[in-house]
Formats: C-alpha cells, structure tokens, sequence
C-alpha cells in the first residue's frame, strides 16, 4: 500500500510541475477566420461596395487614388490604398519607354503598428543570386488568421497586392485581376482583423468590408 502511495504522490507531483513549466507559447493564440464576424470589436460591411476614385494628370496617362478606412472607429483613419494605373488610351506617351511609376496597388498604415499577412516569391536576379519579393496574401473566405502567418509592417509605402512590372520571371502578384473576392488578413496594434476586396478589375479595386477583434 506505501508503494502505492508513494506512486500515486510521484504522479501528481510530476503534473503539477509540468503544468508550470509550461511557457507561454503553450497557450493556443488568438485566432480569427477570414470573413467571420463572430467575437470582433467592430466590424462592416459596404452596400454598393467602396470604389477609388482617380485624379488623372494632365495628359490623363497615369491615375493616381488614395482612399483610407477607419478600422477602430475612433475617428482617425488607420489604413490607406494606394492605386495607380495608366489610360490604355495615352499608352503613346510612353514613347517606348518603360512605365514610372509602374501600375500597382498598396495598402499601408499611419504607423509601423498595421501589419499585413505576406506572401514571397523568389526571383533570379542574376550571376546565381535570388531575392525575395513579397505580396499581401490573398485569403479564401473562411482561411485562418493567426500569429503564424508571415507579418510584415506596411507603413508608408506599404504593401503591394499586386503591381506590373518589367522583370519577366515576377508575377504580378496574388491580386491581380483575381476572379473572386478574396480577404487581406492584418494586425492593428495587435488586434487580428481582415478586409474584404474584390481586385478582379484592376482599375476599379472594390472595398467590401472589414473586421478587427478587440485587442488581447
């Protein structure tokens, strides 16, 4: 019976010592399905959806808009996009040569505290070296939002979530000219969140919602 004792003390001796060596990364972290409005501080949906609206220059080759979103409801924007895209109707201004600025789309913060979910893409760049290029991800309708995806910060000049450019082997990125609607996946201040976009017309990127879960 003593030995029986003795064992059943050992056991929960060695319970109660693994559950305080268990650190803090054992604690499932905050999560958040792209799409889902269940448990988020604020969220909203736009009917008809958001639209940039371009300023052209004067020789309406390249448009330029900005639009923001006020995504914690206190009043102050907190994410920006950033469109630009050429007339195919002036394409013969460029006279041959290559766009500048190139068409693309950003999304970027006020601060270095918005923080989106990246993809990369490696490129050749030469004499057997490689680089990496990063785009927004582009999430399907119910895709988990956590701490494990690819962070980046995108301040000022952002993110792209999609661009043309002049290298070949790069892709124009997930967005571009995507069929359906798809969601960014972000971090403001901490707090997970996500903004539905439908990108499938390059000039015309529409805004249809967003959601932030409180902050931890």
């Amino acid at each position: 019976m003593r030995i029986v004792n003795n064992l059943m003390l050992l056991l929960i001796f060695m319970s109660f010592f693994m559950l305080l060596s268990c650190s803090k990364d054992d604690i499932p972290k905050k999560s958040l399905l792209a799409g889902d409005t269940t448990d988020v501080a604020f969220h909203r949906f736009f009917n008809p959806p958001l639209q940039l609206s371009l300023i052209w220059d004067e020789q309406k080759l390249y448009g330029n808009a900005t639009d923001s979103l006020d995504i914690d409801n206190d009043q102050v924007a907190d994410v920006f996009f950033r469109l630009i895209v050429l007339n195919p109707d002036s394409l013969h201004l460029l006279e041959g040569e290559m766009p500048n600025p190139f068409p693309s789309l950003h999304i970027y913060g006020r601060d270095s505290l918005f923080e989106t979910a990246t993809i990369s893409e490696t490129v050749y760049v030469g004499l057997g070296t490689t680089t990496k290029y990063y785009w927004v991800e582009a999430l399907e309708h119910g895709q988990l939002i956590d701490e494990t995806r690819n962070w980046k910060p995108a301040n000022y000049w952002g993110e792209k979530l999609w661009s043309e450019n002049p290298v070949s082997m790069l892709s124009n990125g997930p967005w571009f000219e995507k069929a359906q609607p798809a969601f960014v996946a972000f971090r403001l201040r901490g707090a997970l969140g996500w903004i539905k976009m439908d990108t499938h017309s390059t000039d015309d990127p529409l805004i249809m919602g967003f959601a932030l879960q409180a902050p931890s």
